[in-house]
């Protein structure tokens, strides 16, 4: 990863180019502010506990490749060119899953176990029992709803590195979709 490089970012891990279409980049900053303004109009704790954790997250725009050489082979569509200059990130892989939760200030971070699934994570999350769903944002960045009846009767496994969301409740309807918004930006979170 070059660390020299003018648009790069300070972030925990160090520094990292970030790109250089600032368009796209602009899409996850503007996405960011709506989530973030709205958290802020709500007026209330739980709210601000989501908004300090947002903003204490590093966001950027993932350009989607697919990386499958059967697939490029038999859909030249798939086959993007790159007009642009891109970095490839390899960081370690984590070994912790990441709670985000409107109950807390600060994500939990919780070392991944073997064969651990989405239940053994939230049992040690404070009032994560009560919640009737959740978000599961895979690194892939797939987001997920799982629902309390699927985690407590199936197992739900998590790739290391997952991001788990514990949204807001009792949300007015002017905001019925903002736990969904939340989830998807957190789907573009830059971290191990």
């Amino acid at each position: 990863m070059a660390t020299n490089h003018p648009l790069s970012m300070k972030t925990p891990l160090g520094k990292c180019p970030v790109g250089l279409d600032q368009n796209k980049r602009n899409l996850v900053d503007e996405k960011k502010r709506v989530v973030v303004d709205q958290l802020r109009s709500l007026k209330r704790a739980d709210a601000d506990h989501l908004m300090t954790q947002l903003n204490a997250l590093y966001f950027v725009y993932f350009e989607p490749a697919v990386t499958d050489l059967d697939a490029l082979r038999l859909n030249e569509t798939l086959d993007i060119e790159i007009s642009r200059r891109y970095w490839l990130s390899l960081p370690p892989r984590p070994r912790h899953i990441i709670v985000v939760s409107a109950n807390r200030r600060t994500p939990s971070i919780l070392a991944q176990q073997p064969n651990a699934d989405l239940s053994y994570y939230l049992k040690q999350i404070p009032h994560a029992k009560d919640d009737q769903s959740v978000w599961v944002i895979q690194p892939d960045r797939k987001v997920y709803t799982v629902n309390k009846d699927e985690w407590l009767d199936k197992r739900v496994f998590l790739a290391p590195g997952a991001t788990v969301f514990l949204g807001l409740r009792d949300l007015p309807v002017l905001y019925k979709n903002l736990n969904q918004q939340i989830a998807h930006l957190l789907s573009h979170r830059l971290g191990p």
